[in-house]
């Protein structure tokens, strides 16, 4: 079970960053999941960029298989482009009063190989090709972040935050994820 905090701030790596809390709290262990992936990146990397955007599904699925598939697609995307390419991401389910789910989702690459307007390029590309998905990319979510603490790694986390409020995520089947992170490990030094 995930904790809940209303804490305004929230520390990470002696670094103190505003969170966007909300009346009814967020997550930690979501936004701590993150920022851990982001700054395993930053170790074996000179900078990431990162891309905050909305996917919109055309029906209600009681499990994320929806989700995984493109994350699948997405990944083999990219990678068709650029070899090797170190691939991070949090995606989080939300559904409000409506009927259908929607999911929230960070993704971040090497900043070096892949930049911001080039990234958001293939993924309208992508997206036109699927017709199951809506993609709406958010404004002011695009960040380049070259260290942990930094003025875009702080902007990134509170902006990656509100995907880690609580509101919405009460209706998420029982035994489904209302949330997934990238798996990334210290073997990605070595690519």
């Amino acid at each position: 079970m995930k904790g809940v905090s209303t804490k305004q701030v929230w520390k990470f790596k002696g670094h103190f960053l505003k969170v966007c809390s909300g009346h009814l709290g967020w997550h930690p262990k979501i936004i701590k999941m993150f920022a851990q992936q982001v700054d395993l990146a930053l170790q074996s990397l000179k900078s990431i960029v990162a891309i905050r955007f909305e996917v919109f599904v055309a029906e209600f699925t009681k499990d994320n298989a929806v989700i995984s598939y493109l994350r699948r697609t997405i990944v083999r995307h990219l990678r068709r482009s650029f070899e090797n390419l170190v691939i991070g991401y949090l995606w989080v389910r939300e559904q409000g009063v409506g009927p259908k789910q929607h999911y929230h989702w960070v993704l971040f690459v090497d900043g070096k190989r892949v930049s911001k307007q080039r990234l958001k390029g293939m993924l309208k590309e992508l997206f036109s090709r699927l017709p199951f998905y809506t993609l709406r990319l958010t404004k002011n979510g695009s960040f380049l972040v070259k260290n942990v603490g930094d003025k875009q790694f702080k902007k990134l986390i509170y902006r990656t935050s509100y995907l880690a409020k609580t509101r919405t995520k009460e209706t998420c089947p029982e035994g489904v994820h209302d949330y997934g992170v990238s798996r990334l490990t210290s073997s990605i030094r070595e690519r």
